[in-house]
């Protein structure tokens, strides 16, 4: 049968917020646009795979393993389901944070349920397809560990960004008669454009979907990067995510005039378990999987993984490689880079987020056995 794709998206926008990562309301949160899970069913012939990638700020691990349960009723089997979110921050809190209200869990059996319904869909929608790998230099997004960019209102996309992933990767999936089904892209900044409004929204992530849908008649799915410590160059609304998606969109279509279609196809989900040192002693383990091919390849880690540690991974394998963050266990919390150690441990991603997410604060050493294991595992697939 070949190599063959089904993409649905699915709403799941609440009926009421009155929460999210951003701050609690006593009155309902404006919905700006709608939530929703966006699916794509990759199949060989031999093996299926699923990747969900959800308009939420992350998702925890027993919620995560809720979902992927179902879907191995499907026919799917949960070791190859992938559960990401985009980490919108304009969402219902889905990872039980200290200090705020807990997940509601109403609401996670609702978004369960939606992407049951996607499945379906998605099983409908297959079609035999080519896939084909582009890459483009995309600044902008900036380091949010530099000086006073944290949550800074940089109205300019003139910044010195400091450390960054600014690549922008695109996988193609074209039909039998060359018109395009489907894209899967990846791009590394915090989806808060649209900060300081308080309101419901999948950000950037959302409205570049919106505009391939119009204006490329396709499905897209986004991969978010390791963007622990990226943010976007400017926010302050629904006109700022205007024109930093409309940026995007136009990095989008640069890479589609240039990709190179085969039918190499995924052939492999590994599962992996790396042990990450923590600082008061003992490990942690941080689930990771892997879909490889002999043409490109995807890392999907838990946690807010930081750009430095992509970059080395694309060091040492090359560049048809995408990294995606925020999946599967979302409670992980922040994994700094081994400099943000030496120079200010207390800094907010090393210590105090930990307190945030309620998770252990983590050693230096924990990306370093994240890059070598996962690099490993992508050389020996362009082994073959």
């Amino acid at each position: 049968m070949g190599f063959r794709i089904g993409c649905a998206a699915v709403d799941i926008t609440p009926a009421r917020c009155y929460a999210t990562i951003d701050g609690e309301s006593s009155r309902p949160i404006r919905i700006l646009d709608p939530l929703y899970a966006r699916m794509m069913l990759l199949d060989s012939g031999d093996e299926s795979w699923l990747i969900i990638a959800l308009d939420l700020i992350g998702i925890q691990e027993r919620h995560g393993w809720k979902i992927k349960k179902q879907c191995s009723s499907l026919g799917i089997c949960p070791d190859n389901v992938v559960i990401t979110a985009t980490h919108t921050h304009s969402a219902p809190l889905t990872i039980d944070f200290y200090g705020m209200q807990l997940t509601d869990e109403n609401y996670i059996d609702l978004i369960a349920e939606a992407i049951q319904q996607g499945l379906h869909t998605a099983k409908e929608d297959m079609e035999p397809v080519e896939s084909g790998f582009g890459q483009t230099h995309c600044p902008l997004n900036i380091n949010r560990m530099m000086k006073n960019s944290r949550r800074a209102d940089v109205s300019t996309f003139d910044v010195q960004p400091g450390i960054v992933d600014d690549t922008l990767s695109v996988i193609g999936f074209r039909r039998p008669d060359c018109s395009l089904k489907a894209i899967l892209w990846h791009y590394t900044a915090h989806p808060f454009t649209v900060w300081p409004e308080h309101v419901i929204s999948p950000d950037f992530p959302g409205a570049v979907a919106h505009v391939c849908r119009e204006k490329l008649d396709c499905f897209s799915l986004f991969l978010q990067g390791c963007a622990g410590n990226s943010n976007p160059r400017i926010t302050g609304g629904a006109d700022a995510c205007a024109i930093f998606s409309g940026r995007i969109f136009d990095c989008i279509q640069s890479c589609l005039e240039n990709l190179n279609y085969s039918v190499s196809e995924p052939y492999a989900m590994k599962n992996t378990v790396v042990e990450m040192p923590l600082f008061k002693g003992g490990h942690m383990p941080l689930p990771v999987q892997q879909l490889l091919s002999s043409q490109w390849s995807i890392t999907f880690l838990p946690g807010e993984q930081f750009s430095e540690t992509a970059l080395e991974i694309k060091k040492r394998t090359g560049p048809f490689h995408i990294t995606a963050a925020y999946a599967n266990k979302g409670e992980i919390g922040y994994v700094p880079a081994e400099r943000y150690y030496t120079t200010d441990i207390y800094a907010y991603e090393c210590f105090e987020s930990c307190l945030y997410y309620m998770t252990p604060m983590k050693a230096a050493g924990c990306t370093k056995n994240i890059v070598d294991v996962c690099s490993a595992n992508i050389k020996s697939a362009l082994l073959g």
